[in-house]
């Protein structure tokens, strides 16, 4: 720094001059020393004490006895001693007086941590520090390192501040030297008459690992709701004739005709005979429900965690009655599926007569059958893939007949779904098969054994509901291969291809 060094070369010359120099020069190093040794108690360590290059503080055996307030005696010394910089100040150049300018700015700030922290006793210390290096002039390598020491000022004040005013763990400069006045060794020291050296471990690189949590929490944006795979729409009993009902149990009478009927007769010939019979049939509701725990402080410390709850129990409940409307195995507790009553193509007189037979002739073969049977074909449940297979059906030349063959299975709705496989499609006339509602879809909660006592709460979804067809219409559902009709469809002499 060209002030000090400056003062050094004058102070060498043997002079009036000279012994000016020597003694502004003496003042800015001892002040210097001052902060040096102050940083080096106030730098803040990591968790545990350790050592440090540079000045370390000779603790001073003996208690000093103050006639004046604290904060008195901190006023006169930070006065005393800004007043010698501010004589150095008036015979330094430039660059020297922009440094003693930053210092004593830093000297008022240092004086009222220190005066914060209520420790004149270490005020006293640092001053007989300042007096016994007081006439000891620098050696000339000294000097040529005090430049590099200004330069660490800089960075011990910060450490200082950070010490008082920082967190994450770190000592302060307070606790560093209460801890170390309150050990055995600081006391037997004392009795002993030994000085005693505090050693405080030099302030880290601060980086992204001193403040962790702070950067995980300040540095990331949070998208709103919860994100999850993708499931599968529910499209089977969105799709199906629903009702509801106040009954458990559904009664129902069929007729069957079994022999005779109208015919043209002769005059006085015997008219003919017909009759009937009636059946009994019946549906009895089924449960279906899900459950889980969870526990009042989730509830009330997560505001989403209600609504949460109940997306996932209907989403889930809903899911198993798709499920089972498709391919309940019927009986005591679920319903008979759809597919398990289904019937499979039969026949018509279309066999034996399609070139080259497509799915989509399959789907239209198996229209004819219900429609031979009085039922209105409404809706195609068909696998994605096969979809697929439709929209991308060509001519040999290339050209794609997608409106072709929608023409052709105009009078059904096309739904995808993965319930079913591919290569399969499930055909129906939706009006003949009933779902019932005996009891909405709803979410309780409540508790159950010692729930009240560990603060837990049991929500249950449930729903109650009839599900079937009547034995007559076994008609009005289809269910088969593509394969297996095109087979059937495709001329004798030419086997069946395509998609």
């Amino acid at each position: 720094m060209k002030g000090i060094r400056t003062l050094y070369k004058d102070s060498k010359k043997n002079s009036l001059y000279g012994m000016g120099a020597k003694r502004q020069l003496r003042i800015l190093l001892v002040a210097l020393a001052l902060f040096i040794g102050m940083g080096a108690l106030s730098a803040t360590a990591d968790t545990a004490i350790g050592k440090v290059t540079g000045v370390t503080m000779m603790a001073v055996p003996a208690a000093v006895v103050l006639k004046k307030s604290n904060k008195e005696v901190i006023a006169d010394k930070k006065k005393k001693l800004q007043k010698n910089f501010e004589k150095v100040m008036k015979s330094l150049d430039e660059d020297g007086r922009a440094m003693l300018e930053a210092i004593i700015s830093e000297i008022d700030e240092l004086y009222t941590l220190v005066n914060d922290e209520g420790l004149p006793d270490i005020i006293e210390a640092l001053q007989k520090k300042l007096t016994d290096l007081e006439g000891k002039l620098p050696k000339e390598e000294e000097a040529a390192a005090a430049e590099e020491e200004l330069k660490k000022l800089k960075q011990t004040v910060a450490d200082l501040k950070l010490g008082k005013f920082g967190n994450g763990g770190r000592k302060t400069f307070s606790e560093h030297i209460k801890s170390f006045l309150g050990t055995d060794e600081f006391k037997a020291g004392i009795k002993a008459k030994s000085p005693q050296v505090l050693e405080i471990k030099a302030a880290t690189t601060i980086t992204t690992s001193n403040a962790s949590g702070a950067v995980d929490a300040l540095s990331r944006e949070v998208i709103p709701g919860i994100q999850e795979k993708p499931v599968e729409e529910n499209v089977i009993l969105s799709t199906l004739s629903k009702g509801s009902t106040g009954s458990r149990t559904i009664l129902w009478i069929n007729r069957e005709d079994k022999d005779g009927g109208a015919a043209f007769i002769a005059e006085g010939a015997l008219k003919p005979l017909k009759d009937w019979t009636y059946t009994e049939e019946s549906s009895t509701a089924k449960k279906v429900a899900v459950r889980t725990k969870v526990s009042t402080e989730m509830l009330s410390d997560f505001a989403f965690m209600e609504s949460e709850i109940r997306m996932l129990l209907e989403r889930d409940l809903l899911k198993v009655v798709d499920e089972k409307l498709l391919a309940g195995a019927g009986g005591a507790t679920e319903p008979t599926g759809i597919i398990t009553n289904a019937s499979a193509y039969v026949g018509t007189g279309l066999d034996e007569t399609i070139t080259s037979p497509t799915n989509a002739d399959a789907i239209r073969a198996a229209m004819l059958q219900m429609r031979l049977l009085n039922y209105k074909p409404d809706v195609v449940f068909m696998n994605p893939t096969d979809v697929a297979a439709l929209d991308l059906l060509k001519t040999t030349d290339g050209h794609y007949i997608k409106v072709e063959t929608d023409a052709i299975m105009q009078h059904v709705r096309v739904i995808e779904t993965t319930e079913v496989e591919a290569g399969k499609f499930l055909l129906m006339d939706t009006q003949k098969w009933i779902v019932r509602v005996l009891e909405d879809l709803r979410l309780e909660f409540g508790w159950e054994n010692d729930d009240f006592s560990k603060n837990l709460v049991t929500v249950i979804a449930e729903m109650r509901l009839h599900s079937y067809q009547n034995s007559i219409d076994a008609g009005a559902v289809v269910y088969d291969e593509f394969a297996t009709v095109k087979t059937a469809l495709a001329l004798v002499e030419e086997p069946a291809t395509g998609a």
